[in-house]
């Protein structure tokens, strides 16, 4: 994708919570921007951050980043309307203000149909729509941006030509493609917020060494092999993890599964596979893979270095595993396991079903043929199935995790952080020493990130070594929002409003949206702002701006200070606000639990089908795709659970498979999703 380089534009119901003007009991003051009321705009987002009882802010029209998105007057020319349209008018200066709306946790959709159908509204986020943008466009409920777009949004329109997604952000309307919603995109794709994670204390603790040429399993542990390994602290308090474990597939080695040693297998060291982290730079920006790859070189990429230094294949993981199980039985921790797995048994979009072949679960692109497939009609799945049967018969995964997951990845959360899980999904708040709160069970942890592991003996040849894509991640493709025609209705100047909007993707903008403000953004900012940012540690600011040399355009890099939690970074930045979020390079070598976080990336999303793809759909299609993809993802939900747990027999697999297609229509569907995807790309 290319790095933007853009000028800034001349610049009450139970499910609702409308969030004043003002409020009591924020910290510093902050005061929200006021504008004219046909320039005030009533934002519906679907969760925020910093407000409630003891939060930073009241309102979310108090986030700094919205506050600096809206200080200035935007100039702009007015829209006077002529007939059914309009045409442009006098140059103005004014003001714009938002005000939000967001809904209560678990009634996200309740409260964006009432906040459609409110008539007060002016702009939704469709993360939780209950309706397509084509069925609303037909019913009046969604204005028709065109206009608005081409006239009053360059910034925009230029970022979605010069990386080719014209196609995909319109829609065809009777055979004339149209502007519905306006998409946010992200540039800083290697950066992530959760993903697998390994106790670290465990393996040393419990772990023993291994003959690295035999595979043959020695008597000390490594912990008392090593006594210097695990957790020390400087005079300053200063905490360092330090440990030399270097995993079996470094070696060559494949877990033989019989809950003793390791065996040689078949994988040699192949340096490609550590490698692979090289070849991923190009795929964020184009035009920024030289600043990435000088900015990260803190991550001290000499694979002499790294190799062999996190699991990376599956043998490795069931090393880790049965590892994991002696600890829980050492400690006599029985509510504890190995790993927990999603509710379903999977997650749909692939995930570790990836690692067995590279496939997701649904539909997908296939970019190499210039389709789209169904990806459980690959191997991949049953190769998955299988072999979770297999950990689960060796005792590895909770017996229980059909009712553990908490919201979406996270499963059984609370064992998780109270020290009884071996492998799970994991916030970056939990890295290294994030969980020790100094309890029996929790004392002394050590949580370190890890990729998707590279499947090394299950399935047929194909189906081994390949790298996992098509799973759950940060896409550049983030959300949408839509504007309602009661904006329109309503008298609001809607010239400002898409003047705004266009704001959001300059530069400047996407820096305050990727990082935060700098120490002159504070400096403009308004009362309040700078202390809040000086709460978290960063008071002048979390971003710093570089010139360039000899004209060149500067850069801006992240502020030297303390890691940011995740929460920390909302309510600093406002990442819930439409716009285009780029890159902010680090300004120091990056540390250890980015690190750890990078681990999480170190394969990118492919072929991953988005919602601008999806939004292609006519409503007809769309409600067809719905109601089949709700009857296979609920008959998924019941069955690959049975299999997995041995409660139904794997010999049902070709049986059961041909007729759960039949019954979703999957080959009518595929068909259907390939017309759209050929139609699109033929007119790019």
């Amino acid at each position: 994708m290319k790095k933007i380089v853009l000028s800034i534009a001349a610049v009450g119901l139970s499910a609702v919570t409308l969030l004043g003007v003002t409020g009591c009991g924020s910290k510093g003051n902050i005061v929200s921007n006021e504008a004219d009321p046909e320039r005030t705009f009533t934002y519906w987002i679907h969760t925020q951050d910093g407000t409630g009882v003891g939060g930073v802010y009241d309102s979310y029209d108090r986030n700094p980043g919205v506050l600096y998105a809206t200080k200035d007057p935007f100039t702009y020319k007015t829209a006077v309307k002529s007939g059914d349209g309009y045409t442009q008018g006098e140059e103005v200066t004014n003001s714009v203000a938002l005000r939000f709306q967001s809904a209560t946790t678990g009634q996200e959709q309740n409260s964006w149909i009432t906040a459609l159908g409110s008539g007060q509204v002016d702009i939704l986020e469709l993360d939780y729509a209950s309706e397509t943008v084509q069925t609303m466009y037909e019913s009046g409920k969604l204005l028709d941006l065109t206009y608005w777009v081409e006239n009053y949004m360059p910034n925009y329109t230029t970022f979605m030509e010069e990386n080719g997604l014209i196609n995909y952000v319109t829609t065809e309307i009777d055979g004339e493609r149209k502007y519905l919603q306006l998409y946010s995109y992200l540039e800083n794709v290697y950066r992530y917020y959760y993903g697998y994670q390994y106790r670290a204390d465990w393996l040393i603790e419990y772990g023993k060494t291994f003959d690295p040429e035999t595979g043959a399993i020695g008597d000390q542990t490594f912990a008392e092999a090593n006594p210097d390994w695990g957790w020390s602290t400087d005079d300053e308090g200063n905490k360092t993890w330090t440990d030399g474990v270097i995993f079996p597939s470094y070696y060559g080695l494949v877990y033989t599964s019989d809950g003793a040693a390791t065996g040689m297998g078949s994988f040699a060291f192949d340096q490609d596979v550590y490698d692979y982290m090289r070849g991923e730079y190009t795929q964020y920006s184009a035009s920024r893979a030289g600043e990435i790859e000088t900015a990260l070189t803190g991550l001290e990429r000499d694979y002499e270095t790294y190799h062999g230094q996190w699991p990376a294949t599956i043998s490795d993981w069931e090393w880790m595993l049965d590892i994991m199980q002696i600890a829980l039985t050492e400690q006599n921790y029985t509510q504890g396991y190995g790993i927990s797995l999603y509710q379903n048994g999977f997650v749909n979009t692939g995930n570790l079903v990836s690692s067995f072949g590279g496939s997701g679960v649904e539909w997908q692109s296939d970019a190499e043929n210039a389709s789209v497939v169904f990806g459980a009609d690959q191997p991949a799945f049953r190769t998955y199935t299988e072999t979770m049967n297999q950990w689960y018969s060796n005792g590895w995964i909770d017996r229980n995790f059909q009712s553990h997951t908490d919201l979406f990845w996270r499963t059984d959360e609370n064992k998780v952080r109270q020290g009884y899980v071996g492998i799970y999904y994991g916030m970056n708040d939990q890295l290294l020493d994030g969980m020790d709160m100094g309890t029996p069970t929790t004392e002394g942890i050590c949580s370190k990130g890890m990729p998707y592991p590279i499947n090394d003996k299950y399935g047929t040849e194909e189906q081994q070594l390949v790298m996992p894509y098509t799973f759950y991640c940060l896409q550049p493709e983030v959300n949408s929002i839509m504007v309602t025609t009661d904006a329109e209705k309503n008298g609001k100047d809607l010239a400002a409003l898409f003047t705004f909007l266009d704001s959001l993707y300059t530069e400047e903008q996407s820096v305050v949206k990727g990082y935060g403000l700098s120490a002159e953004m504070l400096g403009e900012s308004q009362e309040g702002v700078q202390e809040l940012y000086a709460d978290v540690g960063y008071p002048d600011g979390t971003t710093v701006y570089t010139p360039g040399e000899n004209g060149e355009k500067g850069t801006y890099y992240r502020a030297d200070g303390p890691m940011l939690t995740s929460e920390q970074e909302y309510y600093t930045s406002p990442k819930r606000l439409f716009g285009y979020e780029g890159m902010v390079l680090s300004y120091q070598p990056i540390d250890t639990s980015e690190w750890e976080e990078y681990l999480w990336n170190f394969y990118t999303p492919s072929e991953y089908l988005t919602k601008s793809f999806y939004a292609q759909l006519t409503s007809a299609q769309y409600d067809i795709y719905y109601q089949k993809l709700s009857e296979l993802r609920n008959a998924l939900a019941v069955d690959i659970p049975k299999f997995i747990k041995g409660e139904r027999s794997l010999s049902d697999w070709d049986s059961w498979y041909e007729s759960l297609k039949r019954t979703c229509q999957v080959d009518q569907i595929t068909t259907m999703l390939n017309n759209v995807y050929q139609e699109l790309h033929a007119e790019s």
